[in-house]
């Protein structure tokens, strides 16, 4: 009986009236608890990839921006496979956001259809298991046709606006110094042999709070 209640529940979050849809036109980043399967429906963390960019965004329903991954790569015959690596990174990221053949309308749209595939999942994800993130990449969202607009897609468009200008202020952070600012490498390794040095960094909004902190202390 309270499995089915708590299915009931989060059914009605999702095709509920809007005072009770967590997609409903909230201001981003403003969470509204007012039962724990909504809250939890709520934070599902979407994980969206950018296979040729190397980036990988992680974000929720209502458009928290959870952390930023980037990949750097560096042939290790060259020297210096680390410092490479991680200016790969920075390089791909500033890429992401001003290079030539970056489309911020196409960034918004794939945000957006990570939303809307993430809502439909979103049930089906909380009975599972409540810690699993909903994956997705960018090759695989980037052929779905496009639904007639709707309530919910205008409110994905809005909240994949406001993740991306996140995402934007939040590069720039990262890479207004010489070096990445408040990106830690979280796992590394050789591949091909030995030949190829490939590292994964990650940004997190906790990371770059004590990274600024940390800079305001040293500058006193």
């Amino acid at each position: 009986m309270k499995k089915l209640l708590a299915v009931a529940v989060a059914t009605t979050l999702i095709s509920g009236c809007s005072s009770l849809n967590p997609w409903s036109d909230n201001k981003v980043g403003t969470v509204v608890q007012p039962t724990t399967n909504e809250t939890a429906v709520k934070e599902r963390t979407i994980s969206t990839e950018f296979v040729g960019n190397g980036i990988t965004l992680e974000y929720t329903l209502l458009g928290n921006l959870e952390a930023i991954e980037v990949v750097g790569v560096a042939e290790t015959w060259r020297g210096q496979p680390e410092i490479v690596a991680e200016a790969d990174a920075k390089e791909k990221l500033v890429k992401f956001l001003y290079g030539e053949e970056v489309d911020t309308n196409r960034t918004t749209r794939i945000i957006a259809k990570s939303l809307d595939y993430a809502k439909d999942n979103a049930v089906n994800e909380l009975q599972s298991d409540l810690d699993t993130t909903i994956q997705v990449t960018d090759v695989e969202l980037e052929n779905t046709p496009e639904e007639p607009n709707t309530i919910d897609q205008n409110t994905s468009r809005r909240i994949a606006k406001g993740v991306n200008r996140v995402i934007a202020e939040s590069v720039v952070n990262i890479s207004s110094n010489g070096r990445l600012s408040a990106l830690r490498k979280v796992k590394d390794d050789l591949r091909d042999g030995g030949k190829v040095y490939v590292a994964v960094y990650r940004w997190t909004e906790k990371d770059q709070t004590t990274a600024r902190n940390i800079r305001t202390l040293m500058n006193q």
